[in-house]
């Protein structure tokens, strides 16, 4: 067998870690919109992670997304003087989300590989609707 350089995109593609491929990051946009649109769910960007390396890149940046009810930011530490109720809960569950879509980008490469946990520990759906944000298109609709 072909031995791949850790972190490569031929690696990454052969371990079967990065199941998902796209053409472009483009692409990959589009597919999170119909995911979203599809399962009425909301993935934010978490944070892109650039690679540091001294050596050349093996691969570019890492974009890792999460679900919007496991939140991108860490636990305010504010506490809030007056306890008001909400018509709305609080979006963020506080066991967390573990749904998680990793897109690697690879140098001198358009074509980019992606790795997702799509399960959710809370109701997808129609049941999630009143969490996730209206598009301003249809917004202006309404």
């Amino acid at each position: 067998p072909v031995q791949f350089t850790r972190g490569t995109y031929h690696y990454d593609l052969a371990s079967g870690k990065y199941s998902m491929k796209w053409s472009s990051l483009e692409e990959m946009q589009q597919w999170i919109r119909e995911e979203e649109n599809t399962k009425t769910i909301e993935l934010h960007r978490k944070e892109i992670r650039r690679n540091r390396s001294k050596k050349p890149p093996v691969w570019t940046s890492k974009h890792i997304y999460v679900c919007s009810r496991q939140g991108s930011r860490s636990i305010s530490k504010y506490t809030k003087k007056t306890a008001r109720g909400r018509k709305i809960p609080s979006k963020r569950i506080l066991t967390g989300c573990q749904c998680r879509l990793t897109v690697k980008t690879y140098p001198g490469m358009t074509e980019v590989l992606g790795c997702y946990t799509h399960e959710h520990s809370h109701p997808t759906g129609d049941a999630n609707a009143r969490f996730i944000r209206i598009p301003v298109e249809t917004r202006r609709r309404i």
